[in-house]
């Protein structure tokens, strides 16, 4: 299973979507028990998706592939940015 994760831009592109979802969740959940300020969550999320993007994206067989997350996260970003989603 792992193997067809691996050899499939599709399933990596999910994973990778799972994962950046997964410790923007962490990050958001320690900055309100442990009361840090939103410059830690922040940090800490670029920090763990820079260590998931950097070697993930060698696997992907497409550059176009390999671009999909991080180009959707800056359309993400600036819609949030734009309309003042996020505090």
């Amino acid at each position: 299973m792992i193997d067809r994760i691996l050899s499939s831009d599709p399933a990596l592109v999910g994973v990778s979507f799972a994962w950046i979802i997964l410790v923007i969740a962490l990050a958001e959940s320690a900055r309100r028990i442990f009361r840090l300020t939103p410059d830690v969550s922040r940090k800490t999320v670029h920090i763990l998706v820079a260590f998931w993007t950097l070697p993930t994206a060698l696997l992907f067989h497409s550059a176009v592939w390999a671009a999909v997350t991080p180009l959707a996260f800056v359309v993400l970003n600036a819609i949030s940015w734009r309309f003042r989603l996020m505090a």
